[in-house]
């Protein structure tokens, strides 16, 4: 099955990455669309075949003509048309970690991208979209920014269906066990495969959404379940706390309560305890060395990444980017390459060389702090194709 796609507000390209490991479609870019430099350098380092048309606000489509430019470069349509065009638009003005400026129309925020992306799906027509967004998305502007754009695609065409998803609760093929990191992103799927939009909407939620969940009424927690979230190593010591070896309020050890471990938060660092550790999910597999459930890193904005910290202290077990012992009781940053890990991206992928030097830590950091997590889009993909929606 040969899908041609198109990939806009790029990036270091997580959609690609998640397409990969897909092997029942021949994934085709048409273009991509960057403008961050270092982005630039990353798929120009490892798509070097796939024109990045630069600056969304300047292409432009012409399905009669069947051309595709930017006023330098022009491109054919593909035969076959655009099967799906993915993106994320900057959320920026619509994180609650943000100004919340908002991203309604013609508002000049960056966030109001988010309606050029609509006006290339208008020109490009492709049968289906996956746009991605922090979850702020859903009440910037009291709801109306929401939904005002789904409102712009079912215009177009368009039948939708949307989910908030977690990568550390996301497993997929690859990723039975998912991802340690707390990473919640809106998900929008449309389809427009000539249908009704109604019926399209249905399909797109068939994909989207499972029709399997919690069924019945279980009981209720007694206490509020955000206790579970305390940042790692704080908060009063209470006699449903189980500990283990690691870190904890009591020495040496972490604690677990119904099997969950509480998370480490960026924004606490400059008061984190000794014992602090994070475990790479690709050593152990989500898991730590004595086989306890592994501590979650919290996403919250693009800035997480450069602000937490792991240690060895306490007697843990922790690892380097080269995978290496750590000995010593001290405090680091997480590297690129751990960060990297946390996106489960391959290791390296962001290692590339920008204007004939190394790409430095901080724009790593940022162009993964900006990015999707794969196994996320992984999911969403692989029941995409199983839909048989490109078939028809």
């Amino acid at each position: 099955m040969k899908i041609n796609f198109v990939s806009l507000f790029s990036g270091i390209e997580a959609a690609s990455v998640a397409m990969s490991r897909i092997p029942d479609a021949e994934w085709t870019p048409v273009f991509f669309s960057e403008i961050d430099p270092y982005a630039n350098a990353l798929l120009a380092h490892r798509f070097p075949h796939v024109p990045n048309l630069g600056d969304i606000c300047k292409i432009r489509a012409d399905i009669q003509k069947g051309t595709i430019t930017n006023g330098r470069t022009t491109l054919p349509f593909p035969d076959g048309g655009i099967h799906l065009l993915c993106g994320g638009s900057p959320c920026q003005d619509v994180s609650t970690a943000g100004l919340r400026r908002g991203m309604e129309e013609n508002s000049a925020t960056r966030s109001s991208l988010a309606f050029e992306y609509l006006r290339l799906v208008d020109e490009l027509r492709p049968r289906c979209i996956l746009w991605e967004n922090v979850a702020g998305v859903l009440s910037s502007r009291r709801g109306l920014d929401f939904r005002d754009f789904l409102r712009r695609l079912v215009e177009l065409g368009f039948g939708v269906a949307w989910r908030v998803l977690d990568c550390q609760y996301t497993r997929s093929d690859s990723f039975p066990r998912a991802i340690p990191q707390r990473r919640r992103r809106v998900f929008l799927l449309g389809l427009r495969t000539g249908g009704h939009s109604g019926t399209d909407a249905v399909r797109a939620a068939e994909i989207l959404l499972e029709r399997n969940g919690v069924l019945g009424n279980p009981e209720t927690e007694r206490e509020e379940g955000q206790a579970l979230a305390a940042p790692a190593g704080y908060g009063p010591l209470r006699a449903n706390r189980d500990f283990a070896e690691g870190f904890g309020e009591s020495g040496p050890g972490y604690w677990l309560r119904g099997g969950q471990s509480q998370t480490l938060r960026a924004r606490d660092r400059p008061t984190f305890p000794a014992q602090v550790a994070v475990y790479p999910y690709a050593q152990f597999g989500g898991y730590n060395a004595d086989g306890g459930a592994s501590s979650t890193v919290n996403a919250t904005d693009s800035k997480h990444l450069t602000d937490l910290v792991v240690t060895n202290g306490g007697g843990c077990v922790g690892f380097d980017a080269n995978q290496q012992l750590l000995d010593g009781g001290f405090v680091r940053r997480l590297t690129p390459t751990e960060c990297e890990t946390l996106q489960e991206f391959p290791r390296g992928w962001t290692d590339v060389p920008v204007l004939g030097k190394p790409a430095s830590d901080a724009a790593r950091f940022k162009g993964l702090g900006n990015s999707w997590a794969t196994n996320c889009a992984e999911w969403i993909l692989r029941r995409l194709v199983a839909s048989d929606v490109f078939k028809e």
